[in-house]
């Protein structure tokens, strides 16, 4: 804490002030790496945090569905913002797959994530969704839907510094 007020003299924003003290001390790291895991980790804190299992209150979910196919959906993010949508399994799912369709607004730094919530021990799994900042286009199938997973949870993040209104797609199907 105290190096970021120290960088916040040395720069124009206290962004850039935490991405220089993260880059300083963590050398592979960059503020978008870490709020790329952060909004990840948030969906099951007990999971990721020692002190996960006092959180009072979760991340807030934006949208849960339960019936599909889901019509394509659009949202907005704030800068360095990220939004929680909600695929739970109704139980007739068996030997289903779902498979989620994403796509980002071109030229923008997204970090696209699944939480796949295993039914067995309620622990998650992180899929990283791949895009490279020109198209922010993606499917990702998801096996074992109401089997092995009975939540899915598909998280957009903005990953810019300060690109507000940023535009993202998705819809879900069974397969």
């Amino acid at each position: 804490m105290k190096r970021i007020w120290e960088m916040q003299a040395e720069t124009d924003s206290s962004v850039n002030a935490i991405d220089s003290a993260i880059k300083e001390k963590y050398s592979s790291e960059s503020i978008y790496s870490i709020f790329n895991k952060y909004t990840a980790y948030n969906f099951n804190p007990t999971q990721y945090y020692k002190e996960g299992s006092q959180w009072k209150e979760s991340i807030a979910i934006e949208n849960r569905y339960t019936t599909y196919p889901v019509a394509q959906q659009t949202g907005q993010l704030s800068h360095l913002a990220a939004s929680y949508q909600l695929f739970k399994s109704s139980g007739t799912e068996t030997g289903k797959s779902l498979k989620i369709s994403i796509d980002g607004a071109d030229r923008l730094k997204w970090g696209f994530k699944l939480q796949r919530r295993k039914r067995s021990d309620k622990q998650c799994d992180i899929t990283e969704i791949a895009s490279d900042g020109f198209s922010n286009k993606a499917e990702i199938i998801s096996k074992d839907f109401g089997d092995t997973y009975d939540e899915i949870c598909l998280i957009p993040a903005n990953l810019e510094k300060e690109h507000d209104y940023a535009e993202y797609k998705y819809s879900a199907s069974l397969e």
